[in-house]
């Protein structure tokens, strides 16, 4: 199948429907001089159209997901076997498919069988008593599991957090005080198997994965894939080394621990006190992940689907692109955006024209967070300051001749072999310490040098 017949998706779905409504409308050319009651025809009306949605959307759902045979994964599936132990069921088949995204489902099958719904960055990121205990948790929620209560439980609290025309809405305090009480009974059965210290580490972990891996793609996968340029072919494999060469968890740590405890919803928040949140313990890369890569066709197929989930589109004739093969210059472009995005929020913030040492300024002030940009949060960075000056630190010694890794940007060798920390340089600025670098003055419209490669 091509991206997920995607190229022929809308065409195929057009033809079905035709089928359909060609099938519907030759029943009522022969029923209707017999005076057939036309009430009657509403079941079988409804019943093709359900068919015809089902023929539509299974290719697509087994494209998006694909199947990760158990007998090339031995310590995939003693996880599995030791979780059903755990949690005393005794399926009669087991089938895992492969998620892209760091999402973790199980579902009951027909005949008495389990399937798994496993993102492989959380099987790159856990370890294996990480990921039965997650595991453990699925299982226990499949007895009294319905569609309506996966859809409570894993529903958005921050975008329930939000106000309607400055009135909160009382359903939805309703809401997340229902999906509180169904999640706390759910971990506090998981912890009783599994042991309340383990369920609050794996659940952690979890928590820190999904946010550097969205961090990651945000960062350097969504800026080098569309449509037109194709899709990203190592996202996963390029994850795994920024979480286990680049220390990608522990520099999340401090700043997704503050996301939970300050900035969820307060059943969220009252929820993870309660598992027990250790928020001091160091989060380090899993030394020998359960499952730390699968096949190069698996690795494409993951990376197509997250380009046609972020763009619904995909052009399969485009070859693919590794992120290691995207040229150092490339990226200046991206900066620049950036630096487009803070000038404009401190023209906003201060009410006139701003520069780059106006910027410098309010991170000395400790204003950087009342910049409104577009940055992923929570992120590595030490501090907000950090956040803002990095772009103008950057385009300052990319314009020196500087250069990086392309996955590793954040030190930059200089032509004659010196490093630069842009972290440590940007935090030096940002506590109003001297970083011996002319940032430029009006920085309203986008640095021509940085623009050599337009994305």
């Amino acid at each position: 199948m091509n991206p997920g017949g995607l190229g022929s998706e809308w065409p195929q779905l057009l033809v079905r429907l035709a089928v359909v409504s060609a099938a519907g409308g030759g029943l009522l050319y022969v029923l209707w001089p017999l005076d057939f009651p036309m009430s009657l025809l509403a079941v079988p009306t409804l019943a093709t159209c359900l068919i015809a949605g089902a023929m539509a959307w299974w290719p697509r759902g087994r494209w998006r997901y694909p199947r990760l045979p158990l007998d090339d994964q031995p310590r995939l599936r003693r996880v599995l076997d030791s979780a059903f132990e755990e949690a005393g069921w005794r399926p009669t088949s087991v089938k895992v498919r492969l998620s892209a995204w760091p999402r973790l489902a199980a579902w009951r099958v027909r005949r008495g069988g389990c399937l798994f719904y496993l993102g492989l960055p959380l099987l790159m990121g856990l370890d294996e008593d990480d990921l039965r205990a997650l595991v453990v948790r699925e299982i226990n929620l499949i007895p009294s599991a319905s569609w309506c209560m996966r859809w409570i439980l894993r529903i958005n609290f921050m975008d329930l957090g939000r106000e309607v025309e400055g009135k909160s809405l009382p359903q939805r305090e309703w809401l997340r005080e229902h999906a509180y009480r169904i999640r706390s009974d759910l971990w506090s059965t998981t912890a009783e198997l599994v042991g309340h210290d383990v369920l609050a580490r794996a659940t952690r972990r979890a928590y820190m994965v999904d946010s550097a891996f969205f961090w990651h793609l945000d960062r350097y996968a969504f800026p080098a894939m569309s449509p037109d340029w194709g899709y990203i072919s190592d996202i996963h494999q390029s994850f795994l080394w920024k979480i286990r060469e680049d220390g990608l968890l522990a520099r999340m740590q401090p700043n997704v621990d503050v996301y939970l405890a300050e900035k969820l919803y307060r059943h969220e928040a009252r929820l993870f006190k309660e598992l027990g949140w250790n928020a001091g313990e160091p989060v380090e890369a899993v030394a020998d992940p359960v499952v730390s890569g699968v096949t190069e066709k698996l690795e494409r197929r993951l990376g197509q689907v997250i380009l046609w989930e972020r763009t619904k589109a995909a052009n399969p004739r485009i070859p693919p692109l590794s992120l290691h093969d995207v040229p150092w210059e490339s990226w200046g472009s991206i900066h620049a955006h950036d630096r487009d995005q803070i000038i404009a929020a401190a023209r906003t913030l201060l009410g006139r024209e701003a520069t780059a040492r106006d910027v410098v300024q309010l991170a000395v002030d400790g204003r950087a967070g009342e910049l409104s940009w577009g940055h992923t949060d929570p992120c590595p960075h030490p501090s907000p300051a950090v956040c803002v000056l990095i772009p103008f630190f950057d385009g300052a010694l990319r314009r020196m001749g500087y250069v990086a890794d392309v996955l590793r940007q954040r030190s930059l060798v200089g032509p004659l072999g010196d490093t630069v920390d842009l972290v440590a340089l940007a935090d030096r600025a940002g506590r109003g310490l001297p970083y011996g670098l002319e940032l430029g003055g009006s920085v309203t419209e986008r640095d021509q040098d940085a623009d050599s490669t337009a994305w």
